[in-house]
């Protein structure tokens, strides 16, 4: 893109001469409740009368314009330290689409030397649903996306006859320095504020990553921690006005407060809720645990055994149910077939649970052997690391 004259048009979907006051960068919302929350979305609304700036060519400088520009984005400074995003929010003042298939993607790119770099993540946004949203569009990703430090969100786009977007912005000169920046048809990367071969302006597009950041208490309930493998399992989630759920892989919903969840493996869910009507969010998670092996005999520990977590930091638990009285013995093995530790239980039947604090034992690969006096044997492998 070389030079790029600018005119200031105030407009939007179906709409003109937009007054979009709101609240600050980092503004906050008091909950019935007396919690306070950052908002939802990080900056949202931009604290200004919103425009659409225009190219002097054809199309818009925050989307599809004469300079073929492939991406456009917001820096994020990161001050409060955020580590994951969830989703984005965008306002665009223009948007046509060709067809149904028409879209932009939505992505987080980390900082890598003073500007984005590779994209964490991908995902598809219909230009249709921005039409039908009247510019207002909110997305989440499949799983919360991890960042450190400062971070850009936005979008790619690509150029298909028929298809526009156009994003909103605040006046140039409200923010300064500027926040907004674009990948050039070149792939190249450029803040707006640029001058000489940008556009040369100062100022913040309406584009928002989705944060955690709230305090208010959610809390997890399962109907059971440990299960074997395949077994549903109800997760009930309290606290918040609605919950999105993460990974939604073996939930029967993502966004209802009581999923059941089918799990093959241990995994750990989380629940990000949020209050409606005060851009407020928190989280919580709960880790459902599967039985790891069966053993040769059904009357030894009612035919399972539960250790976990695997691998650990030297601090786990061992879980299991003996129906017939009989003597056990526990212990653990180094790499060296050396025993660490030793138990032994006579005459023993009912539940046997009981947490291990070994955070004191070298890090690596253990044997965990549980026999009776049959010489029927649970053996597990332990990572502490």
């Amino acid at each position: 893109m070389i030079g790029g004259g600018l005119i200031a048009q105030s407009g939007r979907i179906a709409k003109a001469n937009i007054g979009m006051n709101g609240s600050s960068v980092g503004s906050v919302a008091e909950t019935p409740e007396g919690i306070v929350c950052d908002t939802v979305a990080f900056g949202y609304p931009v604290d200004d009368t919103l425009l659409i700036y225009t190219s002097s060519g054809w199309g818009y400088v925050g989307g599809h314009n004469d300079y073929g520009d492939m991406s456009k984005a917001e820096r994020v400074v990161n001050v409060q330290g955020y580590t994951e995003v969830y989703g984005a929010r965008f306002s665009f003042g223009a948007a046509t689409a060709a067809d149904s298939n028409s879209k932009i993607i939505a992505h987080i790119w980390p900082e890598v030397s003073g500007q984005p770099g590779a994209p964490l993540n991908s995902l598809d946004i219909r230009i249709q649903d921005i039409i039908a949203q009247q510019g207002e569009i909110e997305v989440r990703f499949p799983s919360p996306v991890s960042v450190s430090g400062p971070f850009y969100v936005g979008f790619s786009i690509t150029y298909v006859t028929g298809d526009t977007v156009g994003l909103l912005s605040n006046e140039d000169g409200k923010t300064i320095p500027g926040t907004a920046w674009e990948q050039w048809s070149d792939s190249s990367w450029h803040p707006y504020s640029e001058v000489g071969t940008g556009w040369g302006v100062n100022l913040t597009t309406t584009i928002y990553p989705l944060v955690y950041s709230g305090v208010f208490p959610v809390t997890i309930t399962p109907s059971s921690s440990v299960v074997p493998s395949g077994t549903p399992v109800q997760l009930t989630a309290t606290g918040g006005t609605t919950y999105t759920w993460y990974p939604a892989t073996g939930l029967s919903c993502n966004n209802c407060p009581n999923p059941t969840a089918t799990v093959t493996d241990t995994t750990t869910y989380t629940a990000v809720a949020t209050l409606t009507g005060f851009n407020c969010v928190s989280s919580a998670y709960a880790t459902i645990y599967t039985t790891v092996v069966v053993s040769v005999d059904d009357n030894l520990f009612e035919g399972a055994v539960s250790v976990f977590p695997n691998p650990n930091a030297g601090r786990f638990a061992v879980v299991f149910n003996q129906a017939v009285a009989t003597d056990l013995e526990i212990g653990l093995y180094n790499q060296l077939g050396q025993r660490v530790y030793f138990e032994s239980l006579t005459d023993f039947a009912g539940e046997y649970n009981k947490t291990f604090d070994w955070t004191d034992v070298a890090k690596g690969l253990y044997t965990l052997r549980i026999s009776d006096a049959q010489n029927n044997q649970f053996v597990s492998k332990l990572i502490v690391e």
